[in-house]
């Protein structure tokens, strides 16, 4: 599944190529390209083709009647030596797409031709550096807001930027974000670039190691709900160790967005499926990658299984993934040492699967609860604890409301406003919420509180926990 960022390699030599060309050489070269009748990019002469512009009227581009004939010609034109993506397939062209109306940063009369210029050469290195002042006086180009801006950055550095736009605004209850409007308008004023730096710092902590386009893809997906983890999503785990145990092919697995294996073992037939299910995953469930016991690689939600389909059980078939974390975690000695296998809880409870994002974006509000997952206390100071995905954030919302008013869990549960009336009582300050650094784990808590209660050991504090003894 390599070839739906295939188009990123591609849109980055173009940025570069361009920078390194200057304004004569875009000017020249978009004068050639194969645009259709009257480009609106072309009729306001050589100070209409700025490099924001261009960009973003070439993201106007991708659609099945254009792409094939716009895109093929700029390739030529601009000589450019990464591989253009099939044309032909809308999955290898996912990235912002503006409206015909708003393709251009100028209304046709007023023209910030240098501005343009100098904020484009600033985004496009590989570590980007942005003058605060230039980001602002782009923003308030007639025409041009946080979404158009954000999404033109995206495309020209999508290895750095992320768009803030619709896609953004499904994960902000999930993320802590204020609603989108509210995002955009802190943008807007004098911070304008610290507060959009700061957008782009969430999200890349909530997705650990993955690379921002990666991100965008995810979250395009999350709000058009094609690909969602939902209630009865299945947890499975593979080993990077593909066809013995010294040998790892994480990088392939990585770089190629697929996790495959070798096979059963010897003593085994593909069609023996038995413990080794690898035609069970369907899209929207949840791989976990270890490399041994004790090296937790990288998570990664189900988009195509080769096994369950044509290719079938042979070894030229693939899992391919969407990835939302690649950081390593440390694995329990105890996990399962087969090649492919449903997990337990020994193995995904390690890895902090940000399941706010798969409660917030499932349909009828429900999470991903396995059996016995659930939480079923209705006392003071729980402690929500288990794998990723079981709806621990979630049912922290219930558990405060609950508490607050006074009501049992099953009232809560069947309460449709529950959310609504969370988010109020946390605006009056009834409710706090605090979020831990990645690394802080359930075992530093308890090492954390235990100078409070000296003298007790684990157990005991994990009791007076429980018991509500600890306030």
């Amino acid at each position: 599944m390599k070839e739906i960022y295939d188009w990123v390699p591609w849109f980055r030599e173009l940025a570069k190529k361009i920078t390194e060309g200057g304004e004569t050489y875009l000017i020249e070269k978009a004068n050639q390209v194969a645009w259709g009748e009257d480009p609106p990019l072309l009729q306001y002469d050589d100070e209409g083709i700025d490099p924001f512009s261009f960009f973003y009227f070439l993201a106007l581009k991708n659609v099945s009647s254009q792409r094939e004939k716009v895109y093929s010609s700029v390739h030529q034109v601009f000589e450019v030596e990464s591989p253009l993506p099939d044309t032909g397939v809308d999955d290898y062209y996912i990235f912002p797409t503006p409206p015909p109306a708003a393709a251009l940063f100028h209304d046709g009369n007023t023209f910030n031709f240098d501005l343009l210029w100098r904020l484009f050469r600033q985004a496009v290195e590989d570590g980007p550096t942005i003058r605060p002042d230039d980001f602002k006086k782009v923003l308030e180009i007639r025409g041009v807001a946080v979404t158009k801006l954000t999404q033109a950055l995206f495309l020209i550095n999508p290895q750095y930027f992320l768009p803030v736009d619709n896609s953004t605004s499904c994960l902000s209850e999930a993320l802590d974000f204020p609603d989108i409007l509210d995002i955009k308008k802190e943008i807007e004023r004098d911070s304008g670039y610290k507060e959009y730096l700061s957008v782009l710092e969430k999200l890349k902590e909530a997705f650990p190691g993955c690379q921002p386009y990666e991100i965008d893809r995810f979250l395009y997906e999350t709000n058009r709900r094609s690909l969602l983890p939902k209630a009865g999503s299945r947890f499975f785990e593979i080993s990077t160790n593909v066809y013995d145990n010294e040998t790892d092919y994480w990088d392939n697995f990585k770089d190629n967005n697929w996790v495959y294996t070798g096979g059963p073992g010897l003593e085994k037939s593909w069609e023996e499926e038995g413990e080794y299910p690898l035609s069970e995953p369907k899209r929207g469930d949840i791989i976990l990658v270890r490399t041994g016991r004790k090296r937790g690689r990288a998570i990664g939600i189900v988009q195509k299984n080769d096994y369950a389909e044509l290719d079938g059980l042979n070894e030229n078939s693939k899992i391919h993934v969407l990835w939302i974390n690649k950081s390593e975690r440390e694995l329990s000695r105890q996990t399962d040492q087969r090649g492919f296998n449903k997990a337990s809880s020994r193995t995904y409870s390690v890895f902090e699967l940000i399941n706010s994002l798969i409660g917030s974006s499932s349909e009828n509000g429900s999470e991903l609860e396995p059996e016995d997952q659930k939480p079923k206390a209705d006392t003071l100071n729980q402690i929500l604890y288990g794998p990723p995905g079981t709806g621990k954030t979630w049912n922290t919302v219930n558990y405060a409301v609950a508490i607050i008013e006074s009501k049992s869990l099953d009232e809560i549960e069947h309460d449709k406003d529950v959310r609504q009336r969370f988010r109020e009582l946390k605006q009056d300050g009834q409710i706090a919420m605090v979020t831990f650094h990645q690394n802080f784990t359930y075992e530093d808590f308890i090492e954390g509180i235990r100078p409070v209660l000296a003298g007790d050991d684990r157990k005991d504090i994990e009791y007076k926990l429980h018991k509500g003894v600890f306030k």
